[in-house]
């Protein structure tokens, strides 16, 4: 039997699980799927704007980013040898947001606690380990249909979300271009907790810092600095992640 009652999400990153929150909060059943079986634990996004921590504080969710993370009211580009720097505030919008800073904040820590917050909701779930597979609608109802564990089925509702990420699934069945110049680039993530604040003078919670050679950032987290970093010309990402180059990187 057709369920044309609930939302179908796909994708349970921050932006699938912030939508479920808002859609069962307002009483609309909503079911959430992701390819994952477990929530990813590595370093993807960590940064939290002023009108995103505004929006979250509506469903209780900033005050967790703000126990988590760290606060970052300026941030600057600099150049590494000169100590040249460039610096903006946002506490100038002070009047503007409730929020004038960014917090530093590994996604993960919000998609565990959103997934927690869901589990308190009769009318959401969520399951993991489904992929997504294709996605249309009839006369009755939009349709996702999934596979977990080998097993094909279709799942149905009024509307499908998809919040599947930069590959989307989605965004692909349905035809939808995602135009845009490609730009031929490697960055790769570290974290490390050595003292950085100790070597470059007036450093933010979040820098962007250029060299003769490449550029690199180094966004302040709790207890630690996280680190982009672009390989040199002559370096494959293998060679770069190497334990010799990331010391000599640091």
């Amino acid at each position: 039997m057709k369920n044309t009652d609930r939302i179908v999400i796909a994708g349970a990153g921050p932006i699938g699980l912030i939508c479920a929150h808002r859609l069962a909060g307002m009483g609309i059943p909503v079911l959430v799927v992701d390819k994952s079986t477990v929530i990813p634990t590595d370093l993807r996004a960590s940064t939290w704007h002023p009108a995103t921590l505004d929006m979250l504080e509506e469903i209780g969710v900033t005050s967790y980013i703000l126990e988590k993370g760290a606060k970052a009211p300026t941030w600057q580009y600099r150049f590494r040898d000169t100590g040249e720097r460039a610096i903006f505030d946002l506490r100038v919008l002070s009047n503007e947001t409730r929020h004038p800073y960014r917090v530093q904040c590994e996604q993960f820590h919000i998609v565990r606690y959103l997934a927690e917050k869901l589990s308190d909701f009769d009318n959401a779930e969520i399951r993991w380990g489904t992929q997504a597979v294709d996605v249309g609608q009839d006369d009755d109802c939009a349709w996702l249909d999934v596979e977990c564990e080998g097993e094909r089925e279709r799942l149905t509702g009024r509307l499908v979300i998809g919040a599947d990420g930069g590959r989307s699934i989605i965004r692909e069945k349905l035809g939808i271009g995602f135009e845009g110049k490609t730009y031929e680039a490697i960055t790769m993530v570290a974290i490390t907790d050595f003292p950085f604040e100790d070597h470059f003078e007036g450093l933010s919670g979040v820098n962007y810092i250029w060299t003769e050679y490449s550029n690199f950032s180094l966004l302040r987290v709790p207890d630690r600095w996280r680190s982009g970093i672009t390989p040199k010309p002559s370096q494959t990402p293998e060679e770069a992640l190497s334990d010799d180059s990331l010391e000599a990187h640091f």
